[in-house]
């Protein structure tokens, strides 16, 4: 990983460990992962998801650099399919607060980034540990975390080849550094809420 990366890493690990707490990981990782709080997760997904994407992909296409254009996302799709096998769905009516991407800057935008796909790049391994719960065991699919038709790891190998240039400045890395702890701060909000 690129020095830019490390630092991301290192600056945002308190972040990074509030949102694994908040998200079931201990839950997830040990197979012990219930049906309620799989519920539970898929909706606090699609509620963020529903609420970020649509500027996510309006800022990406906007930008001059086609590269950006890869790292499109379309998260909701599968979200939803996950949520339908549940008869009670939860509320998924976005918050309030949403993360203004639009108003970024484009290496605070790469920090926001590197949260989102370092978070798809995890899901594989959830993905494997969600198929081994027999508490899941009836579930056909697990769309938002197995993402068919997505190489994941060629998606991070592409984004840190593209954001390494761009953040070569200590004033572009410390910007997408705080980039990357609104998102976490975002996605700990929405996921250390009861009222969702």
């Amino acid at each position: 990983m690129s020095p830019a990366f490390n630092v991301l890493k290192s600056a945002t690990k308190t972040f990074h460990d509030e949102l694994e707490a908040n998200s079931y990981v201990e839950e997830l990782m040990s197979q012990r992962l219930s049906l309620s709080q799989y519920q539970n997760l898929i909706s606090k997904n699609l509620i963020i998801f529903q609420a970020i994407e649509g500027n996510l992909n309006n800022y990406l296409s906007e930008q001059k650099d086609p590269l950006f254009l890869f790292f499109q996302s379309n998260r909701v799709p599968d979200l939803q399919k996950d949520l339908a096998y549940f008869s009670n769905k939860h509320d998924t009516s976005t918050s309030s607060s949403v993360l203004q991407i639009d108003e970024m800057s484009v290496p605070h935008f790469l920090g926001a980034l590197y949260v989102l796909e370092g978070s798809r790049l995890g899901g594989n391994v959830v993905g494997k540990a969600l198929r081994k719960n027999p508490n899941l065991v009836d579930i056909p699919a697990f769309h938002f975390y197995t993402q068919e038709g997505v190489d994941i790891r060629s998606r991070w190998v592409s984004f840190i080849k593209m954001a390494t240039p761009i953040l070569a400045k200590k004033a572009d890395l410390e910007s997408a550094v705080e980039g990357a702890k609104e998102m976490f701060e975002y996605f700990n909000s929405v996921f250390s809420s009861s009222q969702y």
